[in-house]
């Protein structure tokens, strides 16, 4: 019975959703003729191909921006840049890299996804954008996939930044720790990382009573209110909400936790630029933790 009103409700949306699907083609078929300045925006994908928790075209130009503006503070030259981008989904963080390759820069993205990897090979089609599928095992993302954890398919030392939208935010304290130390080895002496996290400090429980009474109030377990309130590591540092059907649909980490991460690796934390999920003004919606290597 569970199963055939989620398969109805699942109907009912995609029919709701053919008239959006309809103005969207639409839409950007004229909105992009007007485009003036905004180069790498032409790029921004029909609605079907907008995943990863950002299906609005103004939201997809919107943090398009914002990267954009971030790697352009944080990159060494204003060309010809060496950019990795850890689960770059359908390429939103390659929009925003994309005027700070050049002609002799290169952007690698890698995913779980095989599907979302399709279509990016289809969609940057230029010799200088490169995309590789990591067959990991992930609770939420790519749960029939092998579960050893296998370094990146990339060269030490060989990026100027690394990015991941998003990523962290999904892995488990053994994988969060792992892949760090993958940041490490593949970032040149002085290069960056930015990476966005929840990061569970003091002004998130500053923030958190405002939160929690908003869900006793109304009787909600509503993601939106963003209450990580349940362990979900051996060091107690990584945090999930209840309502996750597990860890990796949301992962939370404290300032303990983000000092494991950089533990035994050159990568220090540099600056943290807050985000809006903590009820305040900020750059993103997620925190943006930008490392530098020693």
């Amino acid at each position: 019975m569970q199963s055939l009103l989620t398969m109805l409700k699942s109907w009912v949306r995609a029919v709701l959703d053919l008239p959006y699907l309809l103005a969207d083609v639409l839409f950007l078929a004229r909105d992009k003729r007007r485009v003036l300045r905004t180069r790498n925006i032409l790029r921004v994908p029909h609605l079907p191909q907008r995943r990863g928790g950002k299906r609005a075209y103004g939201e997809w130009c919107h943090v398009t921006g914002i990267f954009q503006t971030l790697l352009h503070a944080h990159l060494p030259r204003p060309t010809d840049n060496c950019i990795l981008d850890a689960g770059c989904g359908t390429g939103l963080l390659a929009l925003a890299a994309e005027p700070w390759l050049g002609d002799h820069g290169r952007y690698v993205g890698l995913d779980v996804s095989e599907r979302d990897l399709a279509f990016c090979r289809r969609h940057f089609r230029e010799p200088h954008f490169e995309f590789v599928h990591l067959p990991i095992y992930n609770q939420q993302y790519a749960a029939g996939q092998a579960r050893d954890r296998v370094r990146w398919p990339v060269a030490d030392a060989a990026f100027d930044m690394v990015t991941a939208l998003s990523v962290w935010t999904h892995l488990n304290e053994d994988d969060a720790v792992f892949y760090f130390k993958e940041i490490d080895r593949v970032l040149r002496p002085g290069g960056a990382a930015l990476i966005t996290f929840f990061v569970l400090d003091d002004a998130y429980q500053q923030s958190l009573p405002l939160r929690t009474d908003r869900v006793a109030r109304y009787h909600t377990t509503d993601k939106r209110w963003w209450v990580f309130d349940k362990p979900c590591s051996q060091s107690g540092a990584w945090l999930c909400p209840t309502w996750a059907a597990c860890p990796e649909v949301a992962v939370g980490v404290t300032p303990p936790g983000l000092a494991l991460l950089t533990a035994g690796t050159a990568l220090r934390v540099e600056r943290i630029y807050p985000g809006n999920w903590k009820e305040q003004p900020g750059v993103y919606f997620q925190d943006v933790v930008l490392l530098r290597k020693r």
